[in-house]
């Protein structure tokens, strides 16, 4: 059972306003796993996974702003979760706009670069653009 059934079931049974001090720790961290899996399963565009993980953001984003009603700290984690869900819907969106410029391409991809500098384990974010 993940975290947006038990927060439904605590909604309809009690409300977002009082809820217990674990939830206030689940729900935020839910909702950057669940635009961590967007931002992933953005990286070769539209997909069922793509938009279950934007569906659940947005479910526990909404949720964030209720319970901010009674817990102020609510409403800067569901700003911060808004902000990054954005960089999701702005990267779908290039690649729309790249796929529609370009009869050519096919995806586009990112990848993570690791190396390894003074024993320190780097990684970057990359993006190439694959052709038939």
């Amino acid at each position: 059972m993940d975290i947006t059934r038990i927060t439904e079931t605590w909604r309809k049974l009690y409300t977002l306003r009082a809820v217990p001090n674990t939830a206030l720790q689940a729900i935020p961290a839910s909702g950057t796993i669940f635009i961590l899996a967007a931002l992933r399963a953005s990286l070769l565009g539209p997909s069922p996974e793509l938009d279950d993980a934007i569906q659940k953001a947005e479910y526990i984003i909404g949720c964030l702003r209720e319970i901010s009603i009674s817990f102020a700290s609510g409403m800067g984690v569901a700003d911060m979760l808004q902000t990054l869900l954005q960089e999701v819907h702005n990267r779908l969106q290039r690649w729309r706009e790249r796929l529609a410029s370009d009869p050519f391409f096919t995806q586009e991809q990112d990848y993570l670069h690791e190396s390894r500098q003074d024993g320190i384990q780097w990684a970057v974010l990359k993006t190439s653009y694959g052709t038939q």
